[in-house]
């Protein structure tokens, strides 16, 4: 197993700034657009679940072995994580 996924969503929704992470997150109208992402020092991929792409295998199999996840902007990538991924 990779030591850290690194991982950096992309979404559409309402106004970021004026409902904060977690209300945006909740928000029906919160879409997730991709995911770039890369284990340890491999090259960035992409993600695009909008293109009817499912979660990649070893994105599913790090998070349930525990795999540490690195993101840049933690506390709005944990509300994507848990809210608006599939």
């Amino acid at each position: 197993m990779a030591s850290f996924l690194f991982a950096d969503f992309e979404t559409r929704g309402p106004d970021l700034k004026k409902f904060g992470p977690l209300k945006y997150a909740l928000d029906r109208r919160t879409t997730l657009l991709m995911l770039a992402y890369a284990f340890d020092h491999s090259p960035v991929r992409v993600w695009t679940p909008q293109l009817g792409e499912s979660m990649p295998r070893e994105i599913k199999e790090h998070i349930l072995q525990g795999g540490m996840i690195v993101a840049w902007n933690a506390a709005f990538d944990r509300h994507i994580w848990q809210q608006v991924c599939p």
